[in-house]
């Protein structure tokens, strides 16, 4: 896919362009973006790296301060306001450090900073999270077993 931004368009392939006009105003410009892409993301057909790329440039890098800004689950949970995937539990997404970047489907973690998107109805976020992002402290915290101190033996 070839990112064509001339006029206001982006070709998506061969057969389909998406026309995006967006006000002038740099902020409403990127919002009314991400906006009009989460309302077609699903219908576009174009490959994951092409989407990745897209996605690269509508959503804003993260934060300096992402691990603190949403550290807690219930801070990140509030990200998933406009989410349009009802088959995912916001609650899930948010206990697996993951924050809604407003575009379409795609989270990104608080820790790591990674970025996922296509989210499937049988998808368990904290284990794509792990599968995708192996490295990240999240995944290897939930990864440890919660130990209860009325079980020990001394």
């Amino acid at each position: 896919m070839s990112l064509n931004r001339q006029k206001g368009f982006v070709k998506a392939n061969e057969y389909k362009t998406i026309k995006l006009d967006p006000p002038s105003h740099a902020f409403q410009k990127k919002y009314r973006l991400g906006v009009e892409i989460s309302k077609i993301w699903k219908f576009v057909d174009i490959s994951d790296n092409d989407r990745k790329e897209m996605l690269s440039e509508l959503i804003r890098p993260p934060s300096m301060n992402a691990k603190v800004l949403y550290k807690t689950s219930d801070v990140r949970r509030r990200t998933f306001v406009t989410w349009q995937e009802a088959y995912l539990r916001t609650e899930d997404m948010a206990n697996a450090g993951l924050y809604y970047t407003g575009v379409g489907d795609a989270v990104r973690c608080f820790s790591c900073n990674g970025l996922l998107f296509d989210w499937q109805l049988d998808d368990d976020p904290a284990a794509r999270h792990a599968q995708q992002y192996p490295l990240c402290e999240q995944t290897a915290a939930a990864a440890v077993p919660k130990i209860n101190k009325t079980e020990c033996v001394y």
